[in-house]
C-alpha cells in the first residue's frame, strides 16, 4: 500500500534523499526524479505502547550522511544512531541526558570531520566525533540554567548563534576556540524562537510573532511593525475558533523556522492549536516590506504541521503540509514552482506495532 511519507528533514545527496518518516520511525532513501521513496530500515525506538501513546513520534527524525552512514538525529529519541549502508546494521551513540528531557536536536553541521549539534532540550552545543562515533565534549549554552534555548540555532563562519525563549540574551559560540559571548539584547521585552542571518543583519522572531532585526556589530535592535493585515491568528479550544489577532499579547510561539529565499527571510509557522496559521511571513531584506503567503488552499483557521523540509541555496524551499502530504517548492519569488508528493510503502499496521512494541523497544534484530 502506498501513502505519502511525512518527514521532518530530508537530507540531499545529489539526486538522492534521505529522510525518516516521523509517524513510522523509517528510514527512507528518495528518488527526487520520480518523487519516490523505498524503504531502507526500520528505527529502533526506546518506548513501548504501554508506556507511550506514540512508540514511534518523531524520535530520530532528522538525518545527516557521511559517506557510507545516515546519522539520525534524535527529536524524542534517547541517542544518535547511525545506519550502516554498507552492513545494513544500525549502532548508537549514547547521549547524557540524566533528566530524560526531550532532546531535540535538529540543527547541526559538520567541521573537520566533526559534528557539532545543538540540543535544545538540554540546552548544550555537542561535539560528536564522526569517525569514533562517540560524543567528544558538552558545551552549555547559557551559563545561567534557568535561560533556555529558542527552538533554532544558526552557524555563521566559526560561531554558533543560540536565542533563548525565556530572556532577551543570545549565545555566541565559537567552535574554533571554544570561546562564548553572551549578549543580552536591550530594547527586547520577550524571549526569542527563531534566528536568521542575511550576511549582514540577524532576524529574529519573538514568541508572540513579532520581527526584529539585530545589528551584532551595532548593538542596534529594531522591531518592525508594519505587518501584512492578512496575516491572522486563531485559536482553537472545544471545536470553537477564533482569530485572537496578530502579534499577540499573550506568549504563545508563532514561527519556529527562519530561512532565506532569494531577497526575502521567510519565517515558518508552527500552527498549533493555541495559534494556527497558515501562512508564511516573508521580509524583503532590501526594504523591509512584509507579505504573507498561503501555505495551503484551505482556509487560513485550519489545523496542520508545515516542517522545512529542505532548501536549496537559498533559492528553492521545500515546505511539507501535513493535511495534504504535498510538499510545495517555493521559488525566490514566492511562487510555488512544483508540488511534490513522496510515495512510499505502508510499513506498520497496527499489528506489526503492537509486536514490535510490545517489549521496551522495538527488537534491534528487526532493524
Amino acid at each position: 500500500m502506498e501513502w505519502g511519507i511525512q518527514s521532518d528533514h530530508i537530507a540531499i545527496d545529489g539526486n538522492e534523499a534521505w529522510l525518516v518518516d516521523r509517524n513510522e520511525n523509517a528510514l527512507y532513501k528518495a528518488d527526487l526524479s520520480k518523487d519516490e521513496c523505498d524503504l531502507v530500515s526500520m528505527v529502533p525506538t526506546p518506548f513501548s505502547i504501554d508506556k507511550d501513546p506514540l512508540p514511534f513520534y518523531r524520535i530520530n527524525s532528522y538525518c545527516y550522511k557521511k559517506e557510507s552512514c545516515i546519522f539520525l538525529m534524535p527529536d524524542r529519541g534517547e541517542s544518535i544512531l547511525i545506519y550502516d549502508l554498507d552492513k545494513k546494521k544500525i549502532s548508537k551513540i549514547e547521549i547524557n541526558n540524566p533528566l530524560s528531557v526531550r532532546l531535540s536536536i535538529h540543527d547541526f553541521w559538520e567541521e573537520n570531520g566533526k559534528l557539532w549539534a545543538v540540543s535544545h532540550g538540554l540546552g548544550k552545543i555537542l561535539l560528536i566525533d564522526i569517525n569514533k562515533k562517540t560524543i567528544a565534549e558538552y558545551y552549555d549554552i547559557f551559563d545561567n540554567p534557568n535561560i533556555l534555548p529558542g527552538h533554532e540555532a544558526k552557524k555563521v563562519g566559526n560561531c554558533i548563534f543560540n536565542v533563548s525563549r525565556n530572556s532577551n540574551m543570545i549565545c555566541e559560540f565559537n567552535i574554533a576556540s571554544r570561546e562564548k559571548k553572551n549578549y543580552e539584547i536591550h530594547g527586547l521585552t520577550e524571549g526569542m524562537y527563531t534566528i536568521c542571518y542575511d550576511n549582514t543583519n540577524f532576524w529574529l522572531s519573538g514568541i508572540s510573532g513579532k520581527i526584529y532585526l539585530w545589528d551584532k556589530e551595532k548593538k542596534k535592535i529594531t522591531e518592525l511593525n508594519e505587518y501584512p493585515k492578512d496575516l491572522k491568528i486563531y485559536k482553537e479550544e472545544v471545536g470553537k475558533i477564533e482569530e485572537i489577532g496578530f502579534p499577540l499579547e499573550q506568549e504563545i510561539p508563532i514561527f519556529y523556522k527562519s530561512f532565506l529565499l532569494g531577497k526575502f527571510v521567510c519565517f515558518l509557522p508552527l500552527n498549533s492549536n493555541q495559534a494556527l496559521c497558515n501562512k508564511l511571513l516573508c521580509v524583503n531584506r532590501e526594504d523591509f516590506h512584509m507579505i504573507s503567503i498561503a501555505l495551503n488552499e484551505e482556509k487560513d483557521n485550519t489545523t496542520g504541521l508545515y516542517t522545512l523540509e529542505y532548501i536549496k541555496e537559498n533559492r528553492i524551499a521545500g515546505i511539507l503540509c501535513e493535511r495534504n502530504n504535498l510538499i510545495s517548492e517555493f521559488g525566490v519569488n514566492l511562487n510555488i514552482i512544483k508540488k511534490k508528493f513522496l510515495k512510499g510503502t505502508y510499513v506498520l499496521s497496527i499489528d506489526n506495532i503492537a509486536g514490535f512494541a510490545k517489549d521496551s523497544t522495538r527488537s534491534w534484530e528487526n532493524c
